[in-house]
């Protein structure tokens, strides 16, 4: 049957003719006759004789980043030429430079090849060129991970032929946060991750906590609680803690060196300015400090709930954690990263941003500080939800704001970085004007009306060139690099697998390993098969009876086999029986109908994420709970933690307080008249709980050798303790 695509393109075509002029391509009229004639019976058969062009990729001889393949590269398109054309293929042959690893950009209509034509991409650079592949966007729909299969797209199989290659599926991992929502059976090839306090900067804290601020004070303070914890305990707890203590009002100090008066001299006009070094002599200043107060931060706060939030959720955690994420040696091995956040629950939403912020933010640091690894090409489906142009439509404001700024950065420096960032859209406008002008290669493949007449302010194309775009077949496109406009090109489709709107993800997966998959009610499983009087469960190995009557067949999306799928040394089998692992591998293999380099055989995960939230919440509940009590009751600060005492230990503190009030006449000049004068604390304990700042050691002070009291130890009697006890 002659789809509507085709049937349209001949109706214009035809009215083109009509009118007594010539389509605009006539290499695009052919390709319509063809299918209307293949379509009708007229033709069988048909050899292409049109002379084409390749279209590749540069090939790098550049200290440690040289293209790995030696010889001629790998076409990733073909560029179709008149056949009066006089030069030779050779000499038109469009070159995409990636020596500074420029950005390229692709934009089209949905469904016209735009994700298969960067996975092309990403691809090629993988295989032939000095580049880790980290496929960091994924919609929702679990396409990214289908980079571990071969493409089963019939449209790009035949692509593929035409390129002189085949299906192939990559070596990939495929990471997801190590959060709530993680599905208990995965694919081997997904790895569950979490974020090390070591791994996290004072700026990606801020990003964490969606605070945006240009405040010194504020990121020393973070810089400076991060550090200690990460010079220490490297635990969640203590930073939680520190980032709340460095929230609150705190003195500091600064030692300044006076300036000495010979360190100046007057200039013509008697003005005193600083003299140059060779005329001050040697000298001493005066030193002296200086005390002041650092007001209360509430974006310190912000940053202790945020780190509290995620640690709870099991995406942060403390260092040295083994689910910890580590992409330096990620760029080392010779495989494709996938970020896949599609597991995070509903209430997780905006942490997706987060997350998708730290890979690149990670990524482009890694670079930076070991420009002995490989580039990175960062594969960015969509990239108009990850960079929109208008942040006021979209939700998670903040989050999208920082995850923007981000690839803003990269889209400007990754170049220096050799990092090269990979996008696809639907839209070019809506794609952040900071980020497209940055991606100075462009593939368009078919285009609407609206988005041409866009490009048509900053490229203006030809009235032929607007013709084009609108009528260009699926993976066809024109390729806008160094000034040029190249076109028209048959872009090589994807090799690996793209998404599919019609199957589950796992059941792609499932099929690609070798298994057998119910994929949906009707698809005439139990005709099929009902037959048969046994199935085996690929994941536990179990082999079942097929009781159609009672419903014991294969769910839909359980991976199965049959008991003919098995080697014949591991027959017969019977209902009840456990089928080895090796025996399950071996008969996978043999089904496989392409090599799989990943490990997709499915396997329960193991939560063995410490999950913190309930701990984090309490903690939290308890700090709330205790500047309530303070600001209620008249509690100073320095004495705060007297609120978690025991309450004996407490009334000893205020018994020892209230007898030092009460001495008028000066007796107390020792721990024994302490002691002796109270009649409940011993001489030791008093001279322990004076000399101990977090119990009266800001309270109790030695004035000509007479205990008196301080300002606080004055705050601390008059405080209401009863009313405490009754909160407490």
């Amino acid at each position: 049957m002659v789809d509507r695509e085709t049937k349209l393109a001949f109706q214009k075509q035809m009215d083109i003719r009509d009118r007594g002029e010539t389509p605009p391509d006539a290499g695009n009229e052919f390709e319509t006759q063809v299918r209307l004639a293949i379509e009708l019976g007229y033709l069988s058969s048909i050899r292409d004789t049109t002379p084409y062009a390749p279209v590749t990729l540069q090939q790098l001889d550049l200290p440690g980043g040289a293209s790995s393949k030696q010889g001629d590269i790998t076409p990733i398109g073909r560029k179709r030429m008149r056949a009066d054309q006089a030069q030779s293929p050779d000499d038109v042959a469009p070159v995409i430079s990636h020596e500074d690893c420029e950005h390229i950009l692709v934009v089209a209509l949905p469904r016209q090849g735009k994700d298969s034509t960067i996975a092309s991409i990403c691809g090629n650079l993988k295989d032939e060129h000095p580049y880790k592949w980290f496929s960091c966007y994924d919609d929702g729909r679990n396409e990214t991970p289908m980079i571990a299969t071969p493409s089963d797209d019939e449209g790009i199989k035949e692509n593929l032929e035409e390129f002189g290659q085949g299906p192939k599926g990559y070596e990939t991992v495929v990471y997801v946060p190590a959060t709530s929502g993680v599905p208990e059976v995965l694919p081997s090839n997904y790895e569950r991750f979490t974020i090390g306090i070591d791994d996290l900067t004072p700026k990606l804290i801020l990003h964490l906590a969606g605070v945006t601020t240009n405040d010194q004070n504020t990121m020393r303070r973070v810089g400076k609680a991060l550090n200690e914890v990460q010079q220490t305990t490297g635990e969640v707890e203590d930073l939680v803690s520190k980032l709340k203590t460095y929230a609150e009002e705190v003195e500091a100090t600064i030692t300044v060196e006076e300036i000495a008066d010979d360190e100046f001299r007057e200039d013509e006009d008697g003005n005193k300015i600083l003299a140059d070094a060779e005329e001050v002599e040697a000298s001493e200043g005066e030193i002296r400090e200086i005390h002041y107060q650092m007001d209360e931060d509430a974006l310190l706060e912000d940053c202790a709930d945020a780190l509290m939030m995620l640690a709870g959720e099991g995406l942060i955690e403390d260092t040295g954690a083994e689910t910890n994420l580590d992409l330096v040696e990620e760029f080392k091995k010779d495989r494709v990263a996938v970020l896949n956040c599609n597991f995070l629950k509903d209430r997780n939403e905006g942490l997706k941003y987060l997350v998708q912020t730290l890979w690149y933010r990670f990524i482009f640091r890694i670079r930076d500080e070991h420009p002995r690894l490989p580039r990175a090409a960062l594969e960015s489906r969509e990239i108009d939800n990850l960079a929109p142009s208008k942040l006021g439509q979209t939700d998670y404001r903040k989050q999208i704001k920082a995850l923007r700024n981000t690839l803003y950065d990269i889209a400007q420096q990754g170049g220096s970085r050799r990092v090269m960032l990979i996008g696809s859209t639907q839209k070019l406008n809506e794609v952040s004007k900071a980020v497209r002008t940055n991606m100075p290669i462009k593939i368009l493949l078919k285009l609407g009306a609206e988005e041409i007449k866009t490009l048509d302010d900053s490229f203006n194309f030809s009235h032929d060139q607007k013709e084009q775009l609108q009528s260009f077949s699926t993976g066809w496109g024109m390729l806008l690099n160094d000034g040029r406009k190249d076109y028209p090109i048959q872009w090589r489709g994807a090799r690996c697998g793209l998404g599919s709107g019609d199957e589950h993800w796992r059941d792609r997966y499932g099929k690609s390993w070798g298994a057998r998959v119910r994929q949906y009610h009707g698809d005439g499983w139990l005709k099929k098969h009902g037959d048969r009087d046994l199935w085996i469960d690929v994941l536990s190995g179990t082999v079942y009876e097929l009781d159609t009557e009672s419903e014991v067949t294969p769910e839909l999306g359980q991976w199965h086999l049959f008991p003919s799928d098995l080697p014949g040394d591991a027959r017969p089998v019977n209902a009840g029986d456990t089928v080895d692992d090796e025996v399950i591998d071996a008969a996978l293999e043999r089904r496989r109908e392409h090599d799989i380099p990943s490990d997709l055989s499915l396997r329960r995960v193991e939560d063995n994420a410490e999950r913190r939230l309930s701990f984090l919440a309490s903690s939290e509940a308890d700090e709330k709970k205790r500047k309530r009590v303070m600001q209620e009751f008249g509690i100073p600060k320095a004495v705060s933690h007297w609120i978690n005492e025991d309450t004996e230990r407490r009334d000893n503190y205020i018994w020892i307080l209230e007898e030092i009030h009460r001495d008028e006449s000066g007796t107390l000049t020792s721990g024994g008249d302490i002691a002796e004068a109270t009649d409940v604390v011993a001489e030791r304990t008093v001279y322990k709980y004076i000399n101990d700042p977090r119990k009266l050691g800001h309270c109790v002070e030695k004035e000509n050798g007479v205990f008196k009291l301080t300002s606080i130890g004055e705050k601390a009697i008059k405080a209401d303790w009863d009313g405490v006890e009754e909160v407490l």
